[in-house]
């Protein structure tokens, strides 16, 4: 028994896994939720730039962030993160350290804490020459949330277009499994992002379940490709179910492997070069590319044969029992 046949054997082992993540993840999508947290809120950065001289004197440099921390202390503010990292001229080594504040700040409030830091850095007679720059930022979080429904829902139409299209070429049979494999993977895709906490925006799973759906279809269109093939050619056109599902599923592993590579290198450049914001969207698209691998190449076959079978049978009931048009009787 070759590989493939006993994959196509092993579907109620398929069903069981995919069962058992997909109502994980929708008891945990109806407790928790998702992790949203790559939805950060408006924020507001303090920037201290300041040169080699401060950066090599580390007793400088702690002093600089002293003035810095008693500062906001004094003023009631509350630290959510510092990074500390290379200014704007980084030909000259300048450094830069970057206090962030989720907390809403009136421009007042800002405006006072700069001088007071300004004021102190004045006063020190070891930073006072130093070349020593202050800013304040305001950041405001990218607004993905109509962006990916509306993402989101322009795949999703184009998965419908391609199973409308599978029924129309391939047959109804084609169309079932299809629609059964982009159902499988959009919830998989969530199930799982709800199971494993990825970090996501808001409205992101629907984009990501989108995803799912229309790769799904496009590599399942590879295997229905194979069986038209089959089919017309009169030596495997009467070939049984899974005989026919195992030739198709085999002749389109390398087309729909091809394809999985390219998608996985066009997702992971890019991520690479992306900004913070969009790699946060891009990078867990990797999820349904996966999960519309593993229908493609082990739950696709295994389902199709079972619905190939099944139409068969019906098909052959159907035309066993057709008689074939009856002659006109002459007219006396």
């Amino acid at each position: 028994m070759s590989k493939m046949r006993k994959v196509i054997r092993l579907l109620p082992v398929w069903a069981a896994i995919s069962a058992v993540i997909i109502l994980a993840g929708i008891v945990l999508m109806a407790v928790l939720g998702f992790n949203t947290a790559s939805e950060r809120p408006e924020s507001y950065v303090f920037e201290v730039d300041y040169g080699i001289v401060v950066h090599n004197d580390e007793k400088l440099e702690t002093g600089l962030g002293d003035i810095c921390t008693e500062a906001f202390s004094a003023k009631g503010l509350s630290l959510a993160d510092t990074v500390k990292g290379s200014g704007v001229n980084t030909a000259q080594d300048q450094m830069a350290v970057r206090y962030i504040f989720t907390d809403t700040l009136s421009e007042e409030v800002r405006t006072a804490v700069e001088q007071a830091i300004d004021s102190k850095i004045e006063q020190n007679e070891a930073l006072k020459g130093a070349d020593i720059f202050t800013v304040w930022h305001v950041e405001e979080n990218v607004p993905f949330t109509e962006a990916d429904w509306r993402g989101g829902v322009a795949i999703a139409v184009g998965a419908l277009v391609g199973l409308i299209y599978v029924g129309i070429r391939f047959g109804l049979g084609s169309a079932i499994t299809g629609a059964v494999l982009a159902a499988h993977d959009s919830l998989f895709t969530v199930s799982v992002l709800a199971i494993a906490r990825i970090p996501v925006y808001a409205s992101a799973p629907v984009f990501y379940a989108a995803i799912a759906a229309v790769v799904s279809v496009l590599l399942w269109a590879f295997v229905c490709m194979k069986l038209k093939g089959l089919k017309k050619d009169p030596d495997t056109r009467s070939l049984p179910a899974e005989d026919a599902v195992e030739e198709s599923a085999n002749g389109s592993r390398k087309c729909i492997l091809g394809v999985l590579i390219a998608l996985v290198a066009a997702i992971a450049v890019l991520g690479g070069v992306a900004t913070a914001g969009v790699r946060a969207l891009v990078l867990p698209a990797f999820l349904p590319v996966a999960a519309a691998a593993y229908s493609s190449l082990v739950l696709g076959p295994a389902v199709h044969a079972r619905v190939k079978a099944l139409l068969d049978k019906l098909a052959y009931k159907r035309n066993k029992g057709y008689a074939g048009k009856q002659k006109a009787q002459p007219e006396e």
